[in-house]
């Protein structure tokens, strides 16, 4: 797979394909990569054809917590308790499209997760 600034993988209208174009019309040996989690615990990625294992990945960290918590106050609710936690989950998991940005050194950055439309 050509790396995404080559234009290959740019989806039309798109919001990250227009993102990762403007960042690419400033290319200075970085490159936006599409890739596959092979496996969350530890960390793998399939990018291009290539396994990139966990020492090579930085991540957003809510792309790898099983929980975020959120405090709820609905005051002119007819509930009972109207305060409460809910916890949202949705770390990544085998399967999942990722936007990756590498540079030189081959350092790979989950950027985010990624679904075709």
């Amino acid at each position: 797979m050509e790396p995404i600034c080559e234009g290959s993988d740019l989806i039309k209208g798109d919001p990250y394909s227009e993102m990762v174009k403007a960042l690419c019309a400033n290319d200075s040996g970085t490159l936006f990569r599409f890739g596959t989690v092979v496996s969350a615990d530890p960390l793998t990625l399939n990018v291009g054809g290539l396994t990139i294992k966990t020492d090579e990945i930085y991540v957003n960290e809510y792309l790898t917590s099983t929980a975020r918590e959120a405090k709820v106050l609905l005051p002119e609710s007819m509930i009972l308790e109207p305060e409460g936690e809910i916890t949202f989950t949705d770390p990544l998991k085998a399967g999942d499209r990722v936007l990756c940005h590498s540079d030189k050194d081959q350092v790979f950055t989950i950027l985010c997760k990624v679904v075709k439309a």
